[in-house]
């Protein structure tokens, strides 16, 4: 685990950011939907996409949360692991 005050490095919060905005065109929505409180259904299944692909990156429940507003239960909620 790492400590609270470590920073991924530059690049690697880029390729995050690129990989919301890619996959929110997929589904034709914005990358602001995605992380705000909207529940309809593209936006949604953006997110659940969203989260299992960066869980497949080796990312925590808790950093896709905070990726997208969202507390790391939701995640894992989400991607069928509570």
């Amino acid at each position: 685990m790492l400590p609270r005050w470590y920073k991924p490095p530059r690049w690697q919060a880029t390729l995050r950011g690129e990989a919301l905005i890619r996959v929110a065109n997929m589904f034709g929505v914005t990358p602001g939907a995605m992380k705000g409180e909207t529940r309809h259904a593209p936006v949604v299944a953006a997110r659940k996409y969203f989260m299992r692909e960066m869980h497949e990156a080796g990312l925590s429940s808790g950093t896709i949360g905070r990726l997208l507003n969202r507390d790391g239960s939701t995640v894992r909620y989400h991607l069928g692991l509570a």
